[in-house]
């Protein structure tokens, strides 16, 4: 893919401008060839379209430019448990320990711009503490949010689990410009928000209905406007401070 048009698609809705000062918070890809090599590896993917399967061939970093992915994991009779949603300017590292295979499958949720680069990281000479300083609070703030999901889906209500995923997916799309004041768009079926946080799209249904009729939201089609963000996060059982520093990459939060 010619890299000048993935960058255009990346940011049709927006100013054009080179994306690496976007991701600030990885001062890796501010190195020249690195930034080089993710772009010419860039590429786009129909939503619905699978990246990767479980077991599959996969890069061991992937970069997430544009889009929503799904990193899931299923049982021989095709339950699925969605692991993390990857947005854009997130990091995945979907190689297993074997450093064969892949740990998780990779879904499209939405039209997504992915970058694999096939070069190792090693071989075009970054400095060691840039990636370390660059990639390592990205995947630190994915295993926190993984850690805080794996709560509410242990112990938490269904009232509980659906403001917190409602709640961190503000969070962080307001800290990449992609919502618009209490607005945001969730890009993902209510299925999918199930297998999310381990619940039946008729429980989530109820729950989004039930958060409407006590004010905290407001729903239209995949948008959700919080009217109370305090009582949301009430809900959620979390302080919002703290929430933001444990989730989000030290550059955004």
């Amino acid at each position: 893919m010619d890299t000048r048009t993935c960058v255009d698609r990346i940011y049709a809705v927006g100013p054009k401008v080179d994306p690496v000062p976007r991701l600030a918070w990885c001062p890796g890809l501010r190195d020249q060839k690195l930034r080089a090599e993710v772009m010419r590896s860039a590429r786009t993917y129909r939503a619905g379209e699978t990246i990767t399967s479980e077991g599959g061939n996969t890069a061991p970093l992937l970069f997430i430019l544009d889009g929503w992915v799904a990193s899931w994991k299923m049982l021989w009779d095709g339950r699925r448990q969605i692991i993390d949603v990857a947005l854009p300017l997130d990091v995945l590292t979907p190689l297993s320990a074997c450093g064969k295979r892949a740990w998780c499958g990779l879904d499209a949720l939405t039209i997504s711009v992915v970058a694999a680069p096939s070069m190792p990281l090693v071989s075009l000479e970054v400095p060691a503490p840039l990636l370390s300083q660059g990639l390592g609070p990205s995947i630190a703030a994915a295993r926190a949010r993984q850690a805080e999901r794996i709560l509410r889906i242990g112990q938490g209500s269904a009232y509980e689990r659906v403001g917190y995923v409602l709640l961190e997916l503000f969070v962080r799309l307001s800290a990449i410009g992609r919502a618009n004041g209490n607005r945001f768009r969730v890009s993902m079926t209510q299925q999918r928000i199930g297998e999310y946080i381990g619940l039946s799209s008729v429980h989530v249904c109820r729950v989004l209905s039930r958060l409407c009729a006590d004010g905290i939201i407001s729903h239209r089609d995949e948008e959700i406007e919080v009217l109370e963000l305090d009582a949301l996060a009430e809900i959620a059982d979390v302080n919002l401070g703290h929430f933001r520093e444990r989730i989000l990459p030290a550059a955004t939060n």
